[in-house]
């Protein structure tokens, strides 16, 4: 009986390995669109029952999950990985350079870096005009307004960026917005001078990963608190000598899982974060509507008594990934933070009457460099 057992598992686990990688050969080598072994994306990994909406999406998430990692995709991925970096280089996703340092190779990051990006008038304008629609909805519900870019990591970095992408180009999509008559009353900041500047002190982006540090956040929440307060407002401002040290001896980011290096590729890092907040902040994560399609939405609630104002105050935040590393800043300034990130990057669009119901005080909009260009019409 015992027999017929492990021969049922052997069985199984061959039938959930080759067919699931036949299928997946199969559409690679047929050129189908977003299968290819050095997608810009990670493995998938088991859902969480917290972070799905109900038994349907939990099973898409599973079957997710067995795409990615069974049919020797994860395998395939790691082998394509090695043998690039058996010659030297480190594919064609991600681009290494001494010393540790990795960058997304991402085409539109370096024709933008080169200044050969694609972009007209029309198209800043139909941004900016995206941008105000967001920014008179926010003010309807009696909201200030702010909006950030944070920069791709290359524009911080230059000098350790592959020496054969050459020197940054001032043309770029996001200083013809910065440069534009109506960004200072829409309320959009250039944060990148600040960046480049604390970069002498403390490290603002990762080496293993695509994103800001802690240290980097702060320079977005302080230059957005700044927008929030001009107008008379006076929302708390976590200062920069409250903020405390945090040391990371293995940190392994987003590129490095790219490269199915994850935990072999590994940096050390010491930066500044955000000290604990004196109340108890509970994130609840919402069920996705249709409105809301594409997107995460978490609601961090003080527990404590309001200590800002006698109602307590509501931030909203809409943006990309480049948005969660703030939010441990924003819980000293409000008490209650509703967190929208966009999860999917292509039609994905943004319903405006989602701000009204959370009658915030305060809205800001987040999008990294390399995403901006895409929320053009649909911010």
């Amino acid at each position: 009986m015992k027999a017929y057992i492990r021969s049922f598992i052997v069985f199984t686990i061959v039938i959930m390995t080759i067919i699931p990688g036949s299928v997946h050969v199969f559409r690679v080598l047929s050129g189908k669109a977003g299968l290819t072994l050095n997608e810009n994306r990670y493995l998938t990994e088991w859902p969480k029952p917290s972070e799905v909406d109900g038994p349907v999406a939990y099973t898409q998430g599973v079957e997710a999950y067995i795409n990615d990692n069974f049919g020797l995709r994860a395998e395939a991925v790691k082998f394509y990985s090695r043998v690039y970096a058996k010659f030297g280089t480190s594919g064609p996703v991600v681009k290494g350079n001494s010393p540790g340092w990795f960058f997304l190779q991402d085409a539109w990051v370096w024709r933008s870096y080169q200044g050969n990006a694609t972009f007209t008038d029309t198209t800043i304008n139909r941004w900016l005009e995206a941008l105000s629609e967001l920014k008179i909805e926010s003010e309807k519900s009696g909201a200030v307004f702010a909006a950030i870019i944070p920069p791709n990591k290359v524009r911080i970095y230059p000098e350790v960026a592959p020496a054969r992408y050459g020197q940054p180009s001032p043309r770029r999509f996001v200083n013809f917005l910065y440069q534009h008559p109506q960004a200072n009353d829409l309320g959009l900041r250039n944060i990148e001078p600040m960046l480049l500047q604390v970069k002498a002190q403390h490290p603002v982006y990762y080496k293993t990963d695509t994103h800001w540090t802690s240290t980097g956040a702060y320079e977005g929440y302080f230059a957005v608190m700044n927008v929030f307060n001009e107008k008379g407002n006076r929302f708390p401002i976590l200062e920069k000598q409250a903020l405390v040290e945090v040391s990371k001896k293995d940190y392994s980011g987003d590129l490095a899982k790219l490269m199915g290096q994850k935990d072999v590729i590994t940096e050390a890092i010491s930066m500044q974060s955000a000290p604990s907040t004196p109340q108890k902040f509970v994130k609840t994560v919402l069920n996705k509507t249709p409105e809301m399609s594409g997107w995460r939405v978490t609601i961090h609630t003080n527990q404590g008594q309001a200590n800002h104002v006698q109602d307590g105050t509501t931030l909203v935040i809409i943006g990309d990934s480049f948005s969660n590393a703030p939010l441990s800043y924003f819980k000293h300034s409000f008490d209650t933070v509703v967190h929208m990130q966009r999860i999917e990057v292509f039609n994905t669009k943004f319903a405006l009457n989602n701000l009204r119901i959370y009658k915030p005080d305060a809205v800001l909009f987040v999008a990294v460099e390399r995403n901006a260009e895409q929320w053009i019409g649909e911010p």
